[in-house]
């Protein structure tokens, strides 16, 4: 696949994804009253296609199960320096 056509999808997922959990945010009684003005300084037109395009970059340069690892994996996180008592 072309990097032309594979950035189009990643920019259109992205924009999916976005619309997808605003509208999942929003549905939701309480949290969807307080997170409604936070959302709208995220207009999914600019958020949208810059997530995708990250995304894309992301699988392209490492692949999908080392960016499921990074984003879904605890083993490997140490904590910060500023959380440790000492």
């Amino acid at each position: 696949m072309h990097h032309c056509c594979s950035y189009g999808i990643g920019i259109a997922a992205g924009i999916v994804s976005i619309m997808a959990v605003k509208g999942a945010l929003r549905s939701i009684p309480v949290v969807g009253l307080l997170t409604s003005p936070f959302m709208a300084l995220l207009p999914t037109i600019l958020v949208g296609p810059a997530l995708g395009i990250a995304g894309t970059y992301m699988v392209k340069k490492e692949g999908i199960q080392r960016l499921k690892e990074r984003l879904f994996s605890m083993r490997d996180r140490k904590p910060k320096e500023q959380f440790k008592r000492g």
